[in-house]
């Protein structure tokens, strides 16, 4: 006899939510995977018991709720019952049909889910579809995490440019390197392990030509979750000079055709460039000027900065020169990972004319 997954709690938005993070949970498994579609996570309940789960594995392959429906072992189970799903389920024939028609035919007597979809084209339109077919819909339901969870999409759907990400290791006074002669890391291996979990958001990585000449980097995603099938970063080299050692990583490795060199670029206008290329998010990595340049430019979204428990004295800062527009922060979070602080925030510029 199969012991069923049960909710034990009080009922209403405390069972809702209880759902929605089992759905969450789900959703993270597809990180890395689903661009340019975004990770949505499904779960399917009935009488307060688990009946099945699932979650977009690859883009191009089934939503998260037929997942979820293709997971029971029977297809009456789900008669009567809720499916909570983190985003909007689609109403349009797309690589895959309309799961609001799957749900329908499923007969679901109710669907729970955080994120209304970002497109503006879509936006609402999977909700109505249910409620005329008498289905109950009920939205918000931790739209803060099914939002986040979604905001590299929900950028690029809504503003066709990548959504972008820096992310440095720096001392706490302010410096990307370290004197010559003592060891090139600032960030402990648990920090740098971290890291790699930013790229799982992105489809670029984007870094200077100094940091190629200095520390010849991978720049690639090594992630122990990293799902069979991903496609490789592209990795872009900003110049201007054009020196760019040819013997390079990213330029010799398997995947040096995923690897670009961008000289002379106008921030952001090369941005489009990039979004033509299938980047929906974009991680900055360095160096100095490269960061500077993103910031000066308004370019970026969301910054991670991880601080080592040591003092440069001197060597490359991370901002080297004034901004020209305030910048404020909003959503900032600290973590302790191994002996380094990590600091999380998204950013806001003070000028009207803010690029997205």
């Amino acid at each position: 006899m199969t012991i069923c997954q049960r909710y034990l709690g009080p009922a209403g938005l405390e069972e809702d939510r209880y759902w929605m993070r089992r759905a969450l949970a789900s959703a993270r498994r597809g990180l890395g995977a689903t661009s340019p579609n975004p990770p949505v996570g499904a779960v399917l309940v009935k009488d307060r018991c688990l009946l099945a789960q699932g979650h977009h594995q690859k883009a191009g392959g089934p939503h998260a709720e037929v997942e979820a429906f293709a997971a029971l072992r029977d297809p009456a189970e789900a008669e009567g019952g809720t499916l909570y799903v983190t985003l909007e389920p689609c109403s349009t024939e797309g690589r895959t049909p309309p799961c609001t028609a799957a749900i329908e035919r499923h007969g679901v007597k109710r669907v729970v889910f955080g994120s209304v979809d970002p497109n503006p084209a879509h936006t609402g339109r999977g909700a109505e579809i249910l409620r005329r077919a008498g289905i109950a819909v009920e939205t918000g339901v931790l739209r803060a995490e099914t939002d986040d969870l979604i905001r590299v999409f929900g950028h690029w759907i809504r503003h066709q440019r990548p959504y972008v990400m820096a992310k440095a290791g720096l001392s706490l006074d302010g410096c990307l390197t370290r004197p010559p002669g003592e060891s090139s890391w600032l960030t402990s291996p648990q920090a740098r392990q971290d890291a790699q979990q930013l790229r799982l958001l992105a489809d670029g990585i984007l870094v200077g030509a100094e940091t190629i000449r200095q520390d010849d980097p991978k720049l690639t995603l090594r992630h122990p979750h990293v799902p069979p099938g991903k496609r490789p970063l592209r990795r872009y080299v900003l110049t201007r000079s054009g020196n760019v050692p040819p013997d390079a990583r990213v330029m010799t490795d398997a995947y040096a055709p995923w690897t670009r060199v961008v000289r002379d670029a106008s921030w952001p206008d090369w941005l489009d460039e990039a979004a033509a290329e299938g980047v929906c998010g974009l991680l900055i990595e360095g160096g100095g000027r490269t960061l500077t340049e993103a910031f000066q430019a308004r370019a970026v979204h969301e910054m991670h900065f991880y601080l080592a428990p040591l003092l440069a004295g001197s060597g490359v800062t991370v901002i080297r020169q004034a901004l020209g527009a305030q910048v404020s922060l909003s959503g900032v979070r600290y973590a302790v990972i191994g002996d380094d602080v990590k600091v999380s925030a998204r950013l806001h510029y003070d000028s009207n004319d803010e690029r997205v």
